[in-house]
């Protein structure tokens, strides 16, 4: 990726990945123990918010600058 902002904004779209994968992970294991598994809900639902918002702006930015583009690429061939 020969995009500096693109770069860094897949970073935080990849991080964001692992901590909902992590936190929806951590949620499986809870399974049957009500208090703490609604705080690893709710966890998880902030994760998945963050992954969306980062994923959302690293499209919007591929967009606008058309860097992907340039790199030969659509958005589906990720």
């Amino acid at each position: 990726m020969s995009c500096a902002t693109a770069h860094t904004l897949f970073d935080d779209y990849s991080n964001a990945t692992m901590e909902f994968f992590e936190a929806t992970d951590r949620l499986s294991v809870l399974l049957g123990q009500h208090e703490e598994f609604a705080e690893a809900k709710k966890q998880s639902d902030q994760k998945h918010t963050k992954c969306l918002i980062a994923r959302r702006a690293l499209e919007q930015h591929w967009e606008e600058h058309g860097c992907r583009a340039r790199e030969g690429k659509t958005p589906d061939s990720r």
